[in-house]
């Protein structure tokens, strides 16, 4: 809530939206969806930053909020349509660029990072076990036995 009633106050402070994307944490496109959308619901530029009440502000939210319920995007839809291939891929031990490719090459085209979180998520590697530890006797004192080290040493 807070970005948005930022990015929106930029504006009506004159700003444009390239010069607000470098202040905020949004992107360009992003900080044009959100100004767009406001106009749209009846923010003027003229009528100062009074019009940023809460409920403005939260019917701007709403309406510029992407509806995802699995937290997924589009691309991540399409992979779990490809899901039958992209197992037997992974089971074969196909990398993840090569996958890229081949799906690229059947018509669907996904950024390799999606691919790389499509793979951790669906097919997770088994955890390595705990540390070996290689000296499983006592500590020992350094002080104590440099004696008897330099004497062996010496000797």
């Amino acid at each position: 809530m807070f970005e948005v009633r930022e990015v929106l106050r930029l504006w009506l402070d004159g700003r444009s939206y390239r010069a607000i994307a470098g202040l905020v944490r949004p992107d360009r496109k992003t900080v044009t969806r959100v100004i767009e959308t406001a106009v749209g619901l009846g923010l003027d530029r003229a009528g100062g930053v009074g019009q940023l009440d809460d409920g403005f502000v939260g019917l701007v939210m709403a309406a510029v909020r992407q509806d995802r319920p699995d937290r997924h995007g589009e691309s991540w839809a399409l992979l779990v349509g490809r899901h039958a291939e992209v197992a037997g891929w992974e089971k074969k031990g196909v990398p993840v660029r090569k996958m890229v490719e081949l799906l690229a090459r059947s018509g669907t085209v996904v950024a390799e990072r999606t691919v790389n979180r499509y793979v951790a998520e669906m097919f997770p590697k088994p955890v390595a076990g705990p540390p070996r530890r290689f000296w499983t006797g006592e500590p020992i004192m350094l002080r104590s036995c440099f004696p008897t080290l330099v004497a062996l040493l010496a000797g």
